[in-house]
């Protein structure tokens, strides 16, 4: 069973000394992997004490970069405070809505074209 924590613990780890991150309500203790991010520690100190899920979803992380991730698990949003898995569904609707409207000027045109 994963350890549990709440924003108020998760949101003092914000600094180089100890930052902790919360991707899909799950925490992970970042602070060793700091020096060796791809794109720069600047992004993830950024990121330091909050739920970065939205900002990791978009940048396209690869499995590999999933698997480094996991290793710094160290537990779990509590229960009371943990977000519904709502960013993929909002991406997934954008993409929804922009094949939507993609499809429907298609069609436009190629109605025009008769």
């Amino acid at each position: 069973m994963s350890k549990k924590y709440s924003f108020k613990e998760i949101k003092k780890h914000d600094n180089e000394a100890s930052i902790w991150i919360v991707v899909g309500n799950n925490v992970y203790d970042i602070t060793r992997y700091l020096e060796q991010h791809p794109g720069g520690k600047e992004i993830l100190l950024d990121m330091a004490g909050t739920d970065c899920t939205a900002a990791y979803e978009s940048a396209y992380h690869t499995p590999v970069a999933d698997e480094i991730l996991e290793q710094y698990k160290i537990g779990e949003v509590v229960d009371e405070e943990k977000k519904i898995e709502k960013y993929r569904t909002v991406i997934l609707s954008n993409c929804g809505l922009i094949l939507s409207f993609t499809l429907l000027n298609l069609f436009a045109n190629l109605s025009s074209l008769n």
